[in-house]
C-alpha cells in the first residue's frame, strides 16, 4: 500500500475541484487498472469504512472520529470544536444502504442512499475525507458538511 499524509486527489467539494475533473480521473484510473481483480477488494474495504463511519456518526461519534482522514479531522476540530461533539452536531443523514462504490487509485467515492462520502487510502486503510456530501447540480462540485481543508 502506498503511504501518504494527504490525498493527491481532493474530493470534488465546493471551491476545490469539479466533478468533471473527478470523472476524468475515474476514466484514467479505469484505463490504468485494466481488468485486475484488485478493484473489488478495495471497493469492499472502502464500502466497509463508509458504512461503519455512517453508523458510528449516528451512534458513537467518538469512534467515527477515528475513521476520518487526519486533515478532515483537523479541519473539523479547527472550525467546530472537539471531533465527537462536532460530528454529533453536524446532523449527518442516516446514510442508508450503499448504492455504488468507485475507486480512483488512492481515492474512493461511496454513494449511499442519503449521503455521498469521499475516502482516501492511508497506511492505516481507508479514511473518510468528506461526508454529508450532495451534488450542487449535474457536472458541478459537491457540497459537503464534513470535509478537509
Amino acid at each position: 500500500m502506498t503511504s501518504r499524509g494527504r490525498s493527491r486527489h481532493t474530493p470534488a467539494v465546493t471551491g476545490t475541484r469539479t466533478l468533471a475533473a473527478g470523472l476524468a480521473a475515474l476514466g484514467l484510473s479505469v484505463a490504468l487498472a485494466g481488468c485486475s481483480g484488485a478493484g473489488s477488494a478495495q471497493e469492499n474495504a472502502a464500502r466497509q469504512v463508509a458504512t461503519t463511519f455512517a453508523d458510528a456518526a449516528q451512534e458513537d461519534p467518538s469512534s467515527a472520529c477515528g475513521l476520518l482522514a487526519p486533515d478532515t479531522r483537523e479541519e473539523l476540530e479547527d472550525t467546530s470544536g472537539p471531533c465527537a461533539e462536532s460530528l454529533a452536531e453536524a446532523g449527518l443523514p442516516q446514510a442508508g444502504p450503499v448504492l455504488d462504490v468507485e475507486v480512483y487509485g488512492l481515492d474512493a467515492m461511496v454513494r449511499l442512499e442519503d449521503d455521498t462520502m469521499f475516502l482516501a487510502l492511508f497506511d492505516t486503510g481507508w479514511r473518510v475525507t468528506a461526508a454529508g456530501c450532495t451534488p450542487e447540480e449535474p457536472d458541478r462540485p459537491y457540497s459537503c458538511d464534513i470535509k478537509g481543508a
